[in-house]
């Protein structure tokens, strides 16, 4: 059984996770053809969004500007306990398997404190913590959804990601040099991926890998003689960034 990474270094700026992603983003790898926006009239199975030529998420640049009369109060839109374990679950048995830029027993240990104290966690922790339960709920059906939190999958992915965007906002992502930040952004951008249009999602991958490149992820820690678990997850989140930017780039027909 594999187990996702997350770590900090001595400032406790670093993280990573692992486990099996979403059923429905293996669509990721459908041909560019397949995803480019057709018409606004295109919708997904639960009719849930659109995959056109506008901004499904008409948010998309509040991540980038920020939308001060649109802001959220975080404290409320936690899930209770009980359902924010259950989530966690979720992104351990289909979400880490493919993003694999966690630790997992290092997550698990933050998400236990956070569940139990929501109001206590920095910006950073609480960026996370709304990347993993929305990316979790990416990864389930509308059934599964209700099975695992009673609410119906649009209206809580609607929530969540709106929590998600606003907390990566509160902790600066753009400027950030904590690595859970940028963890919480990349998983943030996993749940995103059909849910803004292409030219969009590649400009905020491009911000993605930027932010790495700022922080010296594309330079090799074992060039830097950095501890292996911390080389390993700045290794994985990496590549992982490549990878969207590079998918991302296909579907804007770059």
């Amino acid at each position: 059984m594999h187990h996702s990474r997350v770590m900090f270094n001595h400032t406790g700026r670093y993280a990573d996770l692992e486990s099996k992603l979403w059923i429905h983003l293996g669509n990721e790898f459908m041909e560019a053809s397949e995803i480019l926006p057709v018409s606004s009239e295109d919708e997904d199975d639960d009719g849930e969004f659109q995959l056109s030529k506008t901004v499904m998420d008409p948010h998309a640049g509040d991540l980038l500007l920020g939308d001060p009369v649109h802001s959220l109060e975080l404290r409320s839109q936690h899930p209770v306990p009980d359902q924010g374990l259950r989530l966690w679950q979720a992104f351990l048995d289909n979400v880490n398997p493919l993003t694999k830029i966690i630790h997992a027993p290092t997550a698990q240990d933050i998400v236990l404190s956070a569940t139990r104290n929501p109001n206590e966690l920095s910006s950073a922790t609480e960026a996370f913590m709304f990347a993993i339960y929305s990316s979790a709920v990416c990864s389930l059906s509308n059934t599964e959804c209700e099975k695992v939190t009673g609410q119906t999958r649009s209206a809580l992915l609607y929530r969540l990601l709106g929590a998600t965007r606003q907390a990566l906002v509160n902790a600066g992502f753009l400027k950030t040099s904590n690595l859970i930040v940028l963890q919480a952004y990349t998983l943030f951008l996993f749940s995103m991926y059909h849910r803004y249009d292409s030219h969009s999602l590649w400009t905020l991958t491009g911000v993605a890998l930027r932010i790495a490149q700022r922080m010296g992820l594309h330079r090799d820690g074992a060039d830097l003689k950095l501890p292996p678990l911390e080389t390993e997850i700045r290794r994985r989140l990496w590549w992982q960034i490549l990878l969207l930017e590079v998918r991302a780039a296909e579907f804007s027909g770059v």
